[in-house]
């Protein structure tokens, strides 16, 4: 999922998808960052351009693990994982 959104909007949209089923594509958003490891809900991965050594931190702590890409969102969730014809959202 892309997360290039309004913090509220991401975390419903979080919650619909099942744990650990998920590898989220996130920006330089610290706010959506946090939120992410915070939901607890063990997310395979996490792409984000930028991270703060406060959240690298916190990912450790939480078992959550980042991969970092110096590509924009758009750019490295278009080259990102495709869901299959019928696979559920």
């Amino acid at each position: 999922m892309v997360a290039a959104m309004n913090p509220d909007t991401f975390s419903g949209r979080l919650r619909r998808h099942e744990s650990g089923r998920i590898v989220l594509f996130v920006g330089d958003r610290d706010d959506i960052q946090m939120r992410a490891i915070e939901s607890g809900s063990g997310h395979r991965g996490h792409w984000w351009m930028k991270v703060l050594k406060s959240i690298q931190r916190a990912a450790s702590e939480a078992k959550v693990a980042i991969i970092s890409s110096p590509h924009d969102t758009a750019t490295t969730g278009a080259a990102g994982p495709r869901r299959r014809p019928g696979q559920a959202a």
